[in-house]
């Protein structure tokens, strides 16, 4: 059966004009003058256009399926005249992993009525930290914007990556350390056996390999020795990319300040833990957040997974002082950064599986950092910029 659309304006590559369309088996086969058919659709005063292309669509799925899902969204959008979707990356699961991008793939497959890309994270989990693995979203059916408006989430987390290239920069020449060629051929590399990058700037081309040749070269990094890394502990002890900390919480800040008091007569901070905090296993740890065999815990893992107020009060703190009261939304702190002596052995440890990465992360952290204020102001404690 063939339908013909007639008298319509029709909009194209070369602009609107005056045709018919002939469709055939649900395919357009023709647009021409006097073009006849089974069944004739009058479109005089109508415009013709060809599908949609929504470029900012939020599916919800993973993560928010109560709200919409792939298949629902496909059906939507092919309601309103779209054939295909591009799907924004903030879903939960992020799309920062080719299991995430392959997903999101093969459900739009599965709806089966518009073409549905998914939109890759640049950083991880949509923090700014850690890039994603660009390359292999990309060689996995990521789709790069290249062009049109962008969300402010994604303005700042394309601002947090290009401070982590700055900081990355800098950390490797107190290092003696450099970008060479050979990490700019490298990746050069697995970015053309996976991106057809011919729609990108070379700007943007140049920025995407070093941005990630830099990870390379932080790799080659070593722990600072014992005497550097005691120096720069007890300056200012983030800076090592590592967080060795006892705490207390309690409901009153009040009750937080008699805690204080009682630390500045020479009670021992653990003592006060088991004494004062409501966590449930502060008698045992003695309030060390990494429990009574683990005294450090990575500040990476304070960035993306503790209470953004505290890891700020923990970041303030001096070894060996209690510091506080500090208020997050599990009540009042008092936060003890542990001497150097005590928690070397752990920080050692931490440092000598991805030394170059922990000490960037310390080394932002600890940095001071400025940001114009209208995309936000940059937060040490989340390691990106955030809104104000």
């Amino acid at each position: 059966m063939t339908i013909v659309i007639k008298g319509g304006s029709v909009v194209g590559a070369n602009g609107v004009d005056r045709a018919d369309v002939l469709v055939e088996n649900d395919v357009i086969v023709k647009v021409g003058k006097n073009l006849t058919g089974d069944i004739t659709l009058d479109a005089t005063d109508c415009h013709i256009f060809p599908g949609f292309v929504d470029l900012h669509a939020h599916l919800r799925e993973p993560g928010r399926e109560d709200t919409e899902t792939i298949e629902t969204a496909s059906r939507a959008g092919a309601k309103g005249g779209y054939t295909a979707l591009i799907a924004m990356p903030n879903t939960n699961p992020a799309h920062d992993s080719v299991t995430v991008i392959e997903f999101v793939r093969e459900q739009g497959r599965k709806a089966g009525l518009l073409d549905v890309f998914p939109s890759g994270c640049i950083t991880m989990g949509r923090q700014g930290e850690a890039l994603a693995p660009l390359t292999e979203l990309s060689a996995a059916g990521q789709t790069p914007v290249v062009d049109g408006e962008v969300d402010g989430e994604t303005v700042r987390s394309i601002l947090s990556a290009l401070v982590q290239g700055a900081a990355t920069d800098q950390l490797l020449k107190q290092y003696d350390e450099e970008i060479t060629q050979a990490d700019r051929e490298s990746i050069s590399a697995k970015i053309a056996e996976s991106t057809d990058t011919s729609a990108y700037t070379q700007h943007l081309k140049d920025l995407i390999v070093e941005l990630n040749a830099g990870t390379l070269a932080l790799a080659r990094l070593k722990a600072p020795d014992a005497k550097k890394a005691a120096e720069m502990y007890d300056k200012a002890p983030g800076s090592l990319g590592v967080l060795c900390v006892r705490h207390l919480v309690v409901e009153a800040e009040a009750t937080a300040n008699e805690a204080l008091t009682k630390f500045d007569d020479g009670v021992e901070f653990a003592e006060l833990a088991g004494e004062f905090s409501t966590e449930p296993n502060a008698k045992e740890s003695g309030g060390a957040l990494g429990g009574p065999d683990n005294a450090c815990i990575t500040l990476a893992e304070y960035q993306s997974g503790f209470d953004a107020d505290f890891t700020a009060g923990a970041l303030l703190a001096k070894p060996g002082v209690a510091y506080g009261p500090v208020k997050s939304s599990f009540g009042y702190h008092v936060i003890y950064v542990r001497p150097f002596t005590e928690v070397s052995e752990d920080i050692s440890k931490l440092l000598a599986t991805n030394a170059g990465v922990n000490l960037l992360t310390g080394f932002i952290a600890t940095s001071k950092i400025k940001v114009d204020s209208a995309y936000g102001v940059w937060n040490a404690a989340r390691g990106g910029i955030v809104t104000s």
